[in-house]
């Protein structure tokens, strides 16, 4: 797994390179995904090496996200991405509110009369700009998706990434505080906890964190290739792509050898 996020960090920089020169919103978002895309790839192979299947198909839900925007933004014109990067004070004025609401119960600092007033004209600029659809969750994708209420799965259907919708929502279970991730564990050999959950690391689990991973990443990079493409850059997406399948294989074929050695040291000869 490591290796074939490394060989796609080399076509990732190769990439980046060709596209300094691109002075275009669409370029500057695609490479800054792509980065963000790395680092949360680097992040759950050091989950999966620490042994948190758990933790790292949570973080793995991270890098879907960014999956399906990087992949939504390439197969969209300019003015797409321009759309998404001026949603920023759309959340910025979010976090303004819930700042404010706040700041005296947690003894926080006000924020300048200033400061609020600047985020406040920039945000009803944008607004009489885009319209009110625009504040909404992924308002910026409204002129194309033209839903009143937009999710990630109508982005993941719109960049034909539906068939990972059942993972992104087996992985919720880690991320929020729902009562199946207390009984279910990808971390335990049948996946159910007995009376206690499990507060430790595991060598079981990582079949779905470390296949998901690579695909997800492998289609950020892919995306955003596809903004410049070349032949050599061509040919060696097609040598990655079934390594994939690969390296779901080997997470499983471990993961067998683990549980039957446990089998066997439960019922000795």
């Amino acid at each position: 797994m490591e290796i074939f996020i490394e060989h796609c960090k080399g076509i990732a920089e190769t990439t980046a390179k060709k596209l300094e020169s691109d002075k275009s919103k669409k370029a500057e978002i695609l490479l800054r995904l792509q980065q963000k895309s790395t680092l949360l790839a680097s992040e759950i192979v050091y989950l999966i090496k620490g042994g948190y299947p758990s933790a790292a198909i949570s973080r793995w839900r991270s890098i879907l996200e960014v999956s399906v925007v990087t992949s939504f933004l390439a197969l969209h014109e300019e003015e797409i991405s321009i759309r998404y990067f001026e949603y920023e004070i759309v959340e910025r004025k979010k976090e303004m509110e819930v700042y404010i609401r706040n700041a005296d119960y947690l003894g926080f600092e006000k924020i300048p009369e200033s400061t609020q007033e600047k985020i406040n004209n920039k945000y009803n600029k944008i607004i009489e700009k885009y319209g009110k659809s625009f504040s909404k969750n992924f308002g910026w994708s409204h002129s194309i998706l033209s839903k009143d209420r937009i999710s990630l799965n109508d982005l993941m259907e719109k960049t034909n990434s539906h068939y990972l919708q059942p993972f992104y929502q087996f992985a919720n279970n880690y991320v929020h505080g729902g009562p199946k991730s207390l009984i279910y564990n990808l971390g335990y050999i049948d996946g159910v906890s007995g009376k206690n959950t499990i507060s430790g690391s595991s060598n079981i689990g990582f079949t779905d964190p470390g296949q998901l991973t690579a695909l997800c990443y492998y289609n950020v990079v892919f995306s955003v290739f596809s903004f410049n493409p070349s032949i050599e850059g061509i040919l060696s997406l097609l040598f990655l792509y079934p390594k994939i399948t690969k390296i779901g294989k080997n997470f499983s074929d471990v993961e067998k050898s683990i549980i039957d050695r446990e089998a066997q040291s439960d019922f000795p000869d």
